[in-house]
């Protein structure tokens, strides 16, 4: 079972909003989760927690665990996706000791 994601965790993609070069690869973290549900002392990632590519575009988690929410939403881990107009990628770090399905 994958990992939780939390606030600091991080994703890597491509980034379509750098002309001319058609896409770039990049990373970034995730920079808002629940405030009300933590992971070893970092707010959980969820579907449509906000993320910050290092490329200064934004991207938000939409996809999570089949069967936990957090805050009304599916909770992010590791494999969950990130899109947005500019940046498709995949969470890849999470919570040490926490998974889920």
């Amino acid at each position: 079972m994958p990992n939780v994601s939390r606030i600091t965790d991080r994703f890597v993609g491509v980034c379509c909003c750098h002309p001319p070069i058609p896409c770039i690869g990049t990373g970034g973290k995730i920079i808002v989760g629940n405030p009300t549900h933590e992971s070893t002392g970092q707010k959980v990632g969820r579907i449509t927690s906000l993320c910050l590519g290092d490329c200064g575009h934004f991207t938000k988690i939409v996809s999570g665990a089949s069967t936990h929410e957090t805050g009304g939403q599916k909770a992010g881990r590791i494999t969950s996706k990130v899109a947005s107009a500019c940046i498709v990628g995949t969470v890849v770090t999470g919570a040490p000791k926490h998974t889920t399905n």
